[in-house]
Parts: C-alpha cells; structure tokens; sequence
C-alpha cells in the first residue's frame, strides 16, 4: 500500500513538473522581444543610413527623421512609419499615434561592424495601444513582415535582444512595483494653451532656439485630430542622451528620441520611469540608480520646450 501510494505521489510530482515545464516554454515562446538585431554591415556609417533610407522608401515607409545622440560616426538612429499605421493608431487612445513611429538603430562595434537593430513594432505596439492592441495586432505583424523586405539586402537574422514581455504585461506594465513608479496613463503635463495651433507654434519656435540643448529630430502634425508628435533629441553634455543611455545600455538605442506629444490644447510626455523601463525590460536596480536624475532632468527640459514666453 504504502509503495503504490509513493509511485502515485512520484508520478503526481512528475505530471506537475511536465505541465509546469510545458506552460512556462508556452510564456517563454509568447514573449514579445522588444528589439530585433537584422544584421551587422563593414561600411562607412553614414553609407549604411543612406542606403536603409532609400530601402524603406522604396517600400512604402516615410521616413520622418534621422540623428545621432552622441557620436555621428557611432551611432545614427531613424524614425520612420507608413501612412496606414499613422491612420490607424491616431484613431485609438489620446496617445496611442506614438505607436506609429517607429524607429531602427544603427551602432558601429569595436571592430568596425556597423550593428543594425529594430525597435520591434510588435512591442511597441503592445506597449502603448495596450488592450486596444488586438485591434491592430494583425496591421503590426503585418509591418514586421514587410521590414523583412526593406531588410533582405541588410541581413536577415532579425535576432530577438535587449529583453522580452508578454502582451498581457506589457497593457500594464510598471518597473518593479506599481506603487514606486508610473505607467503609460501616468503622462506628465507640461503645458496648456489657449489653442492647438498656439501648442505647435510655441514647440516648433522653442525647438528652433535648441532650448536646453534640445533639437528637432521629426514632427507630425494632423490639423484636423488635432494632434502632434515631436522627436526631441537630448543633447545636453550634462544631463543629456550622452550621460544616461551608456549607463543603461547604449545598444537599445533604437528607444530614442523622446516625444512629445501635443492633443488639443495639452502638451504631455510620457513619464520617463515608465519610458525608460519599456524599453530597457532587462533594466536592473542597479542601472536605474545610476540614473536616478534623468527621469527629472528630462521632464525639465522638455517644460523648457513646451513653455510659451
């Protein structure tokens, strides 16, 4: 009796091992990685850049932007999108048009290697339509399918890096514990205008005077949703892209530029503890401390660039 129960027991703790094994293979395979390596290329940077632009082009893609938040010859990022992504996200939540801009990065290695990497439209997709994500879900796989095409000449690894979350964390995603940090309904107001049309005017002018060492990488604007995007490079030598992204990780670079986004009269940002983390998932503790101040030095400056004079 008592060796038929220890058989059953043994076989009961070993169904239970198999399932939990089998479920959590099944959350590993459901992760979203948030950035996806194409390939490396042995040429010049500015080469690379050129030829990546005239291939989404090519494709159907507008480019929006391009820049470099330290180094010319290092690092180059672009900011792209297509008219239907566009169409489609700003018919979705007050914020969720930056889920259209999309962004790929281009960092030179020690030997030489130009690295190219893609913020992954999925991810972002998941990130920042959240629960409304299964409305577009298709038009994002759909996206990733045609960069293949964009990408055939450039390298056709498309490696999953720079961390991983399903699509059910990332409709409500936080850092750590909800209480100490924010999350994507959690924007910070930086300003509030008598019009929408006196919102662009007062960004486009600050931007234009590099306001706290601040510059225009890309804008979208739609008069008739009343609703813009701007791509803000951070270039101070203080507290700027320089001083935090080697901290955190440099290779994520496709994570930048930061936004502002301006809907109606109202100027906000999304708040950096919550912009930071989605795309550094593998952010630790650690890394996070060594930045402490960004969070606040980014929602300084970008007061500075939304403040009418």
């Amino acid at each position: 009796m008592n060796h038929r129960f220890g058989l059953a027991l043994m076989l009961t703790i070993l169904c239970f091992f198999v399932q939990f094994s089998a479920i959590s293979v099944q959350a590993e395979e459901n992760k979203i990685a948030a950035y996806l390596l194409v390939g490396k290329r042995r040429e010049p940077i500015a080469e690379v850049l050129n030829k990546i632009e005239t291939s989404l082009k090519d494709n159907g893609f507008e480019v929006f932007g391009k820049y470099s938040p330290i180094d010319p010859g290092s690092q180059q990022i672009i900011i792209f999108s297509r008219k239907d992504l566009l169409q489609k996200c700003s018919e979705l939540n007050n914020r969720g048009i930056l889920a259209a801009f999309l962004k790929i990065g281009l960092l030179k290695q020690e030997n030489g290697d130009i690295e190219i990497s893609i913020l992954n439209p999925e991810y972002l997709g998941a990130a920042y339509l959240r629960k409304e994500y299964g409305k577009l879900k298709s038009d994002f796989e759909k996206i990733s399918k045609d960069l293949k095409i964009v990408f055939q000449a450039f390298g056709l690894d498309f490696a999953n890096f720079g961390g991983s979350m399903t699509q059910k964390k990332l409709e409500d995603y936080y850092y750590m514990w909800p209480a100490a940090t924010q999350t994507f309904d959690d924007p910070i107001t930086l300003a509030t205008y008598d019009s929408f049309d006196e919102g662009v005017i007062t960004i486009e002018k600050n931007l234009g005077q590099r306001v706290e060492d601040t510059d225009k990488v890309f804008s979208w604007i739609s008069e008739d949703k009343k609703i813009a995007v701007f791509g803000i490079a951070l270039h101070s030598k203080s507290t700027g892209e320089s001083i935090f992204l080697p901290k955190i990780g440099i290779q994520n670079l496709a994570a930048m530029p930061y936004e502002v986004i301006l809907v109606d009269k109202q100027a906000t940002m999304l708040h950096a503890k919550f912009r930071l983390a989605v795309h550094w998932p593998e952010l630790t503790m650690g890394q996070f401390m060594k930045i402490s101040s960004t969070p606040g030095n980014i929602e300084s400056s970008l007061k500075a660039v939304a403040k009418q004079k």
